[in-house]
């Protein structure tokens, strides 16, 4: 508070520290099984105080880099087989995210989408086991995800394009034989074939591989030499 002393100097005396005390509501019932602060620690937006558990298990896979891409929008639901466990259930909610740092799943899986490989980011696909399936924490599982279907669609062999989601090139064979670079939009893919939405017609034919540069050598008739 500002203000002036007996010779008219300005003044100012601290204001007492303002405390707002709040209630932090946990997103479900449940047991609280942490809680990492201390009486009057000073915390701010967005730190972990504490954690709930629900009382029910979830199971969680590790997306490979082309798996992520194949789920750029994920269904709700998954189905989920549990090794030595109960018959194939769906399990619901499912999400995608970074797991927080030292989590650990309940039920570890294995994701089973059709053939996709490459290298995971640290995402994972996460779901509930709902009520009534008997599986216990650290069971090993099969998630299976359905990232789409079509029909009547036209598809290529996934060799046969340079890109594999949403934009690719097709390389397409004309009547004389020379080779044409297409831009195409693609599709939904199962590991072996993808489906191209635009740039090709039926009937068209495509190199089966995408053509790699040719780096061999060539002999240099004036220098005795190979260059390239």
């Amino acid at each position: 508070m500002a203000g002036t002393d007996a010779e008219g100097n300005p003044t100012s005396t601290p204001r007492p520290p303002r405390v707002r005390t709040a209630t932090v509501t946990a997103p479900s019932a449940g047991t609280l099984t942490a809680l990492d602060v201390l009486v009057d620690q000073i915390v701010a937006v967005g730190d972990t105080v504490g954690a709930v558990s629900p009382g029910t298990l979830s199971v969680t896979a590790t997306l490979t880099q082309a798996e992520q891409f194949r789920l750029l929008t994920p269904p709700a639901t998954a189905e989920v087989e549990v090794q030595g466990g109960p018959a194939p259930f769906t399990c619901t909610a499912l999400a995608l995210g970074v797991p927080a740092a030292g989590e650990t799943p309940d039920v570890p899986s294995t994701p089973d989408m059709g053939g996709a490989g490459g290298t995971g980011g640290g995402t994972t696909a996460r779901c509930a086991v709902p009520a009534g399936v008997t599986v216990f924490a650290g069971m090993g599982a099969t998630v299976r995800v359905q990232a789409g279907t079509a029909e009547d669609v036209l598809v290529v062999p996934v060799t046969a394009v340079q890109g594999t989601v949403q934009s690719g090139n097709v390389w397409v064979l004309a009547d004389d034989g020379t080779e044409e670079q297409r831009p195409v939009t693609l599709g939904l893919t199962d590991g072996d074939q993808i489906e191209v939405r635009e740039g090709l017609t039926e009937g068209e034919q495509v190199l089966q591989f995408v053509p790699v540069p040719d780096d061999t050598p060539v002999q240099d008739p004036m220098m005795g030499g190979p260059y390239g």
